[in-house]
């Protein structure tokens, strides 16, 4: 199974180096084409969904339905009104087991339909609290400032944010950020890879799929749409790392970049990752901009 971690498309706040956070901000014209642009060399490359996780923040939900293709709207962030059948009422957090136990149920089966959209509240952006809309550059150079902290030693800013806990202004911690992609990972993408696995070991003891073949598993790709420090965050869980000094890996991905991760499950309720990419950029170079 392979994950797509892409980074919402541009924002005027983004040109302005405005920081976000929670702010809810649409996608400027050159964000739509970003994505725009990057849905269609996703699609030349043969790269189709079958799961598609996405911030409600505005500027994501848009960027993930460019990214699949789908008309380009700022369409409504709503519930699913799609008819899942008899798996109507189980939660997208359900373990695997539960899920396949219904009467007739297989792994090609499982209740989420392609390029169907869920956005969850684990994927949004960091919140900066009374920092947001404010300039970056300003920030930063400001001595009294916590956020002068938070590209350059971000160890210190999850230091400091935690200090400031019972003041007025609470932005949220490094620590707090990964502890919610952290559940999410392991509540809503660990049991699909544990489904495929159990698919797999039983389809194999019978004689269905051959010792080694892994062809037949129906869950290919996932994407993950969401923002700039969230999925810094997602991609520390993906490699192990808890020091928050290396918060910044490989550095921000850019506007509509996107990070490959490779997922195996071996044995039962064990997962390895593996980030095979660490930014890809399938549009015109020409749209990029200064970034925050």
């Amino acid at each position: 199974m392979n994950i797509y971690l892409a980074r919402h498309g541009t924002t005027e706040w983004n040109t302005a180096h405005r920081l976000q956070g929670l702010t809810d901000i649409e996608l400027d014209k050159i964000g739509v084409e970003m994505a725009r642009q990057t849905g269609t060399r996703l699609a030349e490359m043969g790269i189709r969904f079958d799961r598609v996780y996405s911030s409600p923040l505005k500027r994501v939900y848009h960027t993930a339905r460019l990214l699949c293709g789908m008309e380009d709207t700022q369409a409504e962030i709503k519930p699913s009104d799609h008819n899942y059948g008899r798996h109507e009422c189980i939660p997208l957090s359900a373990p695997a087991e539960s899920i396949l136990s219904h009467p007739g149920t297989t792994i090609g089966q499982l209740p989420y339909p392609a390029c169907h959209i869920r956005t969850d509240e684990r994927l949004r952006e960091l919140c900066f609290g009374e920092f947001e809309g404010r300039n970056v550059d300003e920030m930063i150079a400001d001595p009294e400032c916590v956020f002068r902290y938070f590209k350059t030693a971000p160890d210190r800013y999850n230091e400091e944010i935690g200090r400031m806990r019972g003041e007025n202004v609470l932005p949220e911690s490094l620590s707090d950020l990964l502890g919610r992609v952290t559940d999410f990972v392991s509540n809503v993408i660990e049991p699909l890879l544990h489904a495929d696995f159990e698919f797999g070991l039983e389809n194999r003891s019978n004689g269905s799929i051959p010792t080694g073949d892994t062809s037949d598993q129906s869950i290919g790709s996932i994407l993950i749409c969401g923002h700039g420090a969230l999925n810094r965050a997602l991609l520390m869980y993906f490699k192990g790392i808890s020091d928050f000094s290396q918060f910044w890996g490989g550095g921000l991905q850019p506007n509509c970049g996107i990070t490959k991760i490779t997922c195996t499950s071996t044995e039962p309720l064990k997962v390895s990752y593996e980030v095979q990419d660490e930014c890809m950029v399938l549009y015109d170079p020409e749209l990029n901009k200064p970034l925050l």
